[in-house]
């Protein structure tokens, strides 16, 4: 596919000892910044709503936060992105396009359904959390892509994905995902085990898989970074646009997460600084 490695990267996560894996890091991160600069920008870019769901406000802020209400919203967005490949072919990336009625299956979401039904405050609260905007057709026009035109789809991680409903929006594409995440699957560790939709690569044609080991190029200004932790293959979007170099993972629910020394949201500030997380 002309993919290319980040060389970049190679080696820090098995920095030892941990402490001085994150300045290795930064230096990395650095040196692939600018770099990736050098290439060229994305020739688009574009994010649409899909749907905003509930999640639990302990897992979002790692306990973090002081309120009494158990749950926050949650907006999926799908990103476009348009790029040139390595040898001047347009393509077209669609990152996150998350199909609803699949994330319903993974058991976090099918137990909360499941007490929704059986109690009416629970089906107050999913009717408060939860809507759907658009469907990924729907947001692919708003670009002015068709789905035929998408020639790879990628999650940060299969987290309440089911790519069995999801791969035939996209006929022509192919799921980017690392080779670690499918293991993850094929063996579900019980940490794991809430959240991934069961089954959800069975009977998909491997050939519409590209399994990725680590860091890659996908073309001029636009890469996937391996970021391990949330999940073993969870990997991240990184864009070169006229607005600077961003990246996309959906660990950090709001921008209180990456900078919770700014956040105004009772005790995630006090927490960053108690125990000194640059993140949260």
């Amino acid at each position: 596919l002309g993919f290319r490695p980040i060389l970049e990267f190679e080696g820090v996560y098995d920095i030892w000892p941990r402490g001085n894996r994150p300045e290795a890091i930064r230096r990395a991160a650095e040196a692939f910044k600018r770099r990736l600069k050098t290439q060229g920008e994305v020739l688009g870019v574009r994010s649409v709503d899909i749907a905003t769901a509930p999640y639990l406000t302990q897992f979002a802020f790692h306990g973090a936060a002081k309120t009494p209400n158990p749950y926050l919203s949650i907006i999926n967005r799908m990103v476009v992105v348009q790029y040139e490949d390595f040898s001047g072919a347009r393509r077209t990336l669609a990152w996150e396009p998350t199909e609803p009625e699949g994330s319903a299956a993974a058991p976090f979401y099918a137990q909360m359904l499941e007490r929704s039904q059986r109690n009416p405050v629970f089906k107050a609260l999913e009717k408060l959390y939860y809507q759907q905007h658009t469907v990924p057709e729907e947001a692919l026009a708003t670009a002015g892509v068709g789905p035929g035109d998408v020639d790879f789809i990628s999650f940060d991680h299969l987290h309440v994905q089911d790519p069995r409903l999801i791969l035939p929006h996209f006929p022509a594409a192919k799921l980017l995902v690392q080779d670690r995440e499918v293991a993850t699957l094929k063996t579900m560790h019980p940490m794991q085990w809430a959240w991934y939709v069961e089954g959800g690569l069975d009977g998909i044609d491997p050939e519409r898989i590209e399994l990725l080991d680590g860091d890659v190029e996908l073309g001029r200004g636009v890469a996937i970074v391996w970021t391990p932790g949330h999940t073993d293959g969870n990997h991240s979007l990184v864009i070169n646009t006229p607005d600077g170099v961003w990246v996309s993972s959906e660990n950090g629910v709001s921008s209180d997460n990456w900078q919770p020394e700014l956040s105004r949201i009772p005790g995630v500030r006090q927490y960053s600084e108690s125990y000194g997380r640059e993140v949260c």
